[in-house]
């Protein structure tokens, strides 16, 4: 078990995913700061109840760990943070600090290695490739992606409800993510 600051939001960030943050509470200038100062990451953790700025809200028990690639001053005046998914982690305990920060004691997902994506959901990731070509024409395509970074991936396109992105993230193997993933699709295109 390990302790962690967490970044409550109204999203979920997917290991491999990037995330753009635009920071103004002293309480995420701090965390940004240490991260920075530590090379240390933070977690980002969806919100359960409550709001991203004032009080600390309630977040879900999962999360995923971020790690700052890039930041800048902006010309509003705010601190521009791109942070990107690294792993996932599972909260046993939160504790508030004087600042309102969270910091939550957490266990590691143990993933283990990304399995390949069966002949049976090959339609992913075609379905996948054409999403971007739609919206990312002019970047390279990715390699072919893995069964659990597709899941990811799709899920970050797609207008999946927000409990859908939470069961994504949240399934303890990448076969439940599948059929969460499936439902969801056969869902939208109906």
């Amino acid at each position: 078990m390990s302790a962690l600051a967490l970044f409550p939001l109204h999203t979920v960030l997917y290991p491999g995913g990037t995330l753009p943050l635009k920071i103004f509470e002293a309480r995420y200038v701090d965390l940004v700061s240490a991260c920075l100062r530590d090379d240390a990451g933070f977690g980002v953790a969806p919100i359960l109840r409550g709001r991203e700025v004032g009080m600390p809200a309630e977040t879900h028990p999962i999360g995923t760990i971020a790690r700052i690639t890039d930041w800048d001053q902006g010309e509003d005046g705010l601190l521009h943070v791109t942070a990107l998914g690294t792993a996932r982690f599972r909260i046993s305990s939160v504790s508030h600090r004087p600042n309102g920060l969270i910091e939550a004691q957490i266990e590691h997902f143990d993933d283990g290695a990304d399995p390949a994506l069966s002949a049976a959901h090959a339609h992913l990731a075609e379905l996948f490739d054409a999403l971007w070509q739609q919206f990312a024409p002019l970047r390279p395509s990715p390699a072919p992606l893995a069964a659990r970074s597709l899941c990811y991936r799709l899920a970050e396109l797609l207008p999946f409800e927000p409990a859908t992105r939470v069961a994504v993230l949240a399934a303890e193997d990448v076969e439940l993510q599948l059929r969460l993933v499936e439902r969801e699709i056969r869902a939208i295109f109906r």
